[in-house]
């Protein structure tokens, strides 16, 4: 059972950076292909959508270019993003997004609780791993939680 366990876990180990970026997906019959590439950024008002290639190369798109599907996921992911700034506002704390360099960038969020912001304040962390690489997702799900007993949140 011990052999069992730490497969499974050196398993996991070497694969979730794989898919670590959680705004990174196939896109379907963008021109006509499909192609597997970052979000940068969505601009709803516009309709520019920037994809990264290969963590290198930035290309500008506009909504109507994709399937049903991807506006779809475009439209929640603004959803998302819209919701976890609300969420920041009224708590009262802070979200700092950092990608980390390398072969397989990763994102990572910190919530600073308002607590935080007071002079030289030392707080506990917790640090949250998702199997999916949906930090973001893991984030929001334990922001209360954390800004309620002053836990900096590491996602």
């Amino acid at each position: 059972m011990k052999n069992y366990s730490s497969l499974l876990i050196f398993s996991l180990l070497l694969t979730s950076p794989v898919w670590a970026n959680s705004d990174e997906r196939s896109w379907n019959k963008l021109k006509g292909k499909t192609v597997r590439a970052e979000l940068v950024s969505y601009d709803e008002n516009s309709g520019e959508v920037i994809l990264k290639f290969g963590d290198k190369e930035d290309r500008k798109y506009h909504f109507d270019d994709f399937s049903l599907t991807d506006k779809a996921w475009l439209v929640e992911w603004l959803e998302f993003e819209r919701e976890l700034s609300d969420e920041i506002a009224k708590l009262g704390g802070k979200v700092e997004h950092i990608v980390t360099p390398g072969v397989y960038p990763t994102d990572l969020f910190l919530y600073y609780p308002s607590e935080f912001k007071k002079k030289d304040a030392r707080l506990p962390a917790l640090i949250l791993f998702h199997p999916g690489g949906k930090a973001a997702r893991y984030l929001k799900r334990h922001v209360k939680a954390a800004e309620a007993s002053g836990l900096l949140l590491i996602s």
